[in-house]
């Protein structure tokens, strides 16, 4: 809530709204089974597994989460692949 992510990615299951990033879900479920690769999307070093076509749009967002700490990536991940 408060880097704003929700603004543009919630828990829906099918999120279509053009001006909108994929859901929650759709991130967990394409990250879950590859743990760590989402830590190392968010530091930018791996490219996307979801909406990749969209990547540009977001990258400046992205770009945001380089000040957190392992922990608060780590916190963010579980959150999202795991619901906690």
């Amino acid at each position: 809530e408060k880097r704003g992510c929700g603004l543009c990615h919630d828990r829906t299951e099918d999120q279509t709204t053009d001006h909108l990033g994929p859901s929650l879900q759709q991130i967990a479920e394409a990250y879950k089974a590859r743990e760590g690769d989402f830590i190392k999307f968010l530091k930018c070093e791996s490219k996307p597994l979801v909406d990749a076509p969209r990547f540009q749009i977001m990258h400046d967002q992205i770009v945001k989460v380089k000040d957190m700490s392992d922990a608060e990536l780590k916190a963010l991940e579980k959150f999202i692949l795991h619901g906690e």
